[in-house]
């Protein structure tokens, strides 16, 4: 939410209009990418048929704590652009498989419910982030300020994410069992 504000502050001689087309394109690929992504993971890891989309998960979200961290030390736009994209693939492809885990998980009278929970936490969070990220760039630096706040909002986030996942394993399994 805040890359049209920070990128012109990081990098001297771009508009906030032409970030907003470039990041577009960037998720835009990103998010084809990540649809992609999804099924070939699964296809692509062995192991347990039921824990394929957890543990394909939990690689994709900790993937993506290298493109947030990378965005610290981007040195040019296109840098940041990657990243994104990069974000946006990883982001997409565990959002992909997320669906038939929760099927998985709980029976058909109840999946609607727990779908509609999983949005109410999604947007809780993604209400707070560009808040959290907002009030704590006012701290830091005017040019990078903004960029910075959204890597240490974003990156323990990521991590968080993927070490849930991991924890999901043995709940997973026991409710599936059940």
């Amino acid at each position: 939410a805040w890359l049209p504000v920070a990128m012109p502050r990081a990098f001297a001689g771009i508009d906030a209009s032409s970030v907003g087309v470039h990041l577009g394109i960037a998720m835009g690929i990103g998010s084809i990418t990540g649809l992609i992504m999804a099924p070939v993971g699964i296809k692509l890891l062995s192991g347990d048929a039921d824990l394929k989309p957890l543990r394909t998960a939990r690689f994709y979200l900790t993937i993506a704590t290298l493109p947030t961290l990378f965005i610290l030390f981007a040195w040019q736009p296109w840098q940041i652009y990657l990243a994104v994209g990069v974000q946006v693939a990883l982001l997409l492809a565990t959002g992909a498989l997320m669906p038939g885990v929760l099927q998985q998980l709980s029976p058909p009278h109840l999946r609607s419910r727990l779908l509609s929970l999983l949005g109410i936490a999604g947007a809780i969070a993604s209400g707070l982030a560009p808040m959290i990220v907002g009030a704590m760039s006012s701290l830091l630096d005017v040019h990078r300020g903004l960029l910075t706040a959204m890597v240490i909002v974003g990156l323990p986030a990521w991590v968080v994410a993927a070490v849930l996942m991991s924890m999901a394993r043995r709940p997973f399994l026991k409710t599936i069992a059940a």
